[in-house]
């Protein structure tokens, strides 16, 4: 399993989500009895973009997790929505959602740390359902509020 709780973003704290995710890491460990081993957790300044990635991807490899086994992953924090710049409608149905790292907006040699796309995630889910089966089950725990508005 995977578990990401951020309340301390940048300018825009939040309250709960890291308390959500460690609740969530308890009841997959003491209901479901999933080994504490087994769990990745990622709260607050653990929870960059390239650590989620990075454990995202570990999953494709880990030798722990069987095809078939159930693959857990828990996300706590901000979402975000951006208008896809191929889209040309006048009423755009298909807005990029992202989950939001700790270190999003950074900058890094000159470059912003961007979040994390719908596509990107569904490109890592891809590939960890091609070697390790489809019982993968993602919870996202927050909201992408931008893609119900056009500014």
């Amino acid at each position: 399993a995977v578990i990401i709780g951020i309340d301390k973003y940048n300018g825009r704290p939040m309250k709960g989500c890291v308390s959500d995710a460690l609740s969530i890491q308890d009841y997959i460990t003491e209901d479901l009895g999933v080994p504490q081993d087994h769990i990745h957790l990622l709260l607050d300044e653990s929870a960059t973009r390239a650590n989620i990635v990075n454990t995202l991807c570990g999953l494709y490899n880990d030798s722990r997790i069987l095809h078939g086994d159930i693959i857990i992953i828990y996300f706590a924090g901000l979402g975000s929505s951006y208008p896809d710049p191929r889209d040309q409608d006048i009423c755009p149905d298909d807005a990029i959602e992202a989950i939001c790292p700790i270190d999003r907006g950074n900058e890094v040699d000159g470059v912003l740390i961007p979040d994390i796309s719908d596509r990107e995630v569904n490109s890592i889910l891809s590939a960890i359902s091609s070697v390790k089966g489809h019982r993968i089950t993602v919870l996202l725990d927050c909201c992408f509020i931008g893609s119900h508005f056009k500014g």
